[in-house]
């Protein structure tokens, strides 16, 4: 299991770089285009929006298994325990609804690059599948 997790948590932040790189570059094509007065490219801003939305997707478990998340200690409760059963609730009701509104929305498409809308409720299957595996696996507070 640890195995796989060490793979997801490479996977992920590949993905995290290959996202920031493509905003980055959509963002310099956009400043070019304007530089030199051509026409414009609305389908930058597309890309961008959609890089963003896939962005956080794929950070909130890098987040998590970072364990730099703000905790507010009211009562005396076990706070490990329970992230960790709070965790996989929520990883299984968000694997559930981006699974549900996915397949909803998949035949919507963007204006200008026709990418289906669902693609980006599909996108957190991969938190829920990270928050799953944080839940299930021992980590230190």
């Amino acid at each position: 299991m640890s195995r796989l997790i060490k793979y997801y948590l490479i996977a992920t932040r590949k993905l995290v770089l290959f996202f920031l790189v493509a905003i980055c570059f959509s963002i310099f094509l956009q400043i070019i285009v304007r530089l030199f007065n051509f026409t414009q490219f609305s389908f930058t801003l597309e890309i961008i929006q959609l890089c963003l939305l896939l962005l956080v997707a794929f950070t909130l478990p890098l987040v998590l298994f970072s364990q730099e998340l703000l905790k507010i200690q009211i009562f005396n409760l076990n706070t490990n325990l329970l992230l960790k059963v709070l965790t996989f609730l929520a990883g299984i009701l968000l694997l559930f609804s981006s699974c549900k509104l996915g397949i909803q929305n998949w035949w919507q498409k963007t204006p200008l690059l026709k990418i289906p809308l669902g693609l980006g409720y599909l996108a957190f299957l991969w938190t829920a599948i990270g928050f799953i595996f944080y839940a299930l696996t021992n980590h230190d507070s």
